[in-house]
């Protein structure tokens, strides 16, 4: 943890960093909805099954950089904290959002494959060593390994889905500014 951060005025809470993440995940998923949409037909209950699909992936992607950035910057204790937090707060909301008409025992069924799913997919990117490359390996990119990730899920399998999902994850990305996020989150 870099002892500036001690000095800083700690005024985000865990829920607008939450916020920030599904939105991010949200606006990600938009640029391929309208391929999903296009190849399965709108509002099919294949294209619907395969938007929540890949919206939870660009989900996953995004906390998995939070916990990185938070790694990095507040340590281990604190990043613990976060995501006991953190990962309660968005799992309850998608699953708000996305089946909230639902009975709750299959909403709570739904929570747990959340858990499950977002475990996994943090073991899966922590084998990343860079945020994206340019070069060969591509797997060691994160960037790279959720736009494979989305064009398999999303069933649409090709170049395209690769390249917009790259591109619209990097500007949002680069317009978070996750760890100035990180640094102001209180924890208290």
């Amino acid at each position: 943890m870099s002892w500036l951060n001690i000095f800083k005025k700690k005024t985000l809470s865990p829920s607008e960093l939450a916020k920030t993440i599904v939105l991010a995940s949200a606006q990600c998923t938009e640029v391929i909805k309208k391929d999903i949409d296009k190849k399965f037909g709108q509002k099919s209950k294949e294209a619907i099954t395969k938007w929540m699909e890949v919206q939870y992936e660009f989900l996953f992607f995004f906390m998995h950089l939070a916990m990185r950035s938070s790694q990095s910057r507040l340590g281990i204790k604190n990043t613990n904290k976060l995501q006991n937090i953190l990962y309660p707060i968005i799992r309850d909301t998608t699953t708000e959002i996305w089946f909230g008409h639902w009975p709750k025992n299959y909403q709570e069924g739904v929570k747990k494959k959340f858990t499950d799913d977002v475990n996994t997919a943090e073991l899966d990117y922590s084998k990343c060593k860079i945020l994206f490359t340019k070069n060969p390996p591509y797997a060691d990119g994160l960037i790279q390994k959720l736009s494979f990730n989305v064009s398999k899920i999303s069933g649409l399998n090709n170049f395209e889905t690769i390249t917009k999902s790259t591109d619209i994850t990097i500007k949002l990305y680069s317009e978070m500014k996750l760890d100035q996020l990180i640094d102001s989150v209180n924890l208290d």
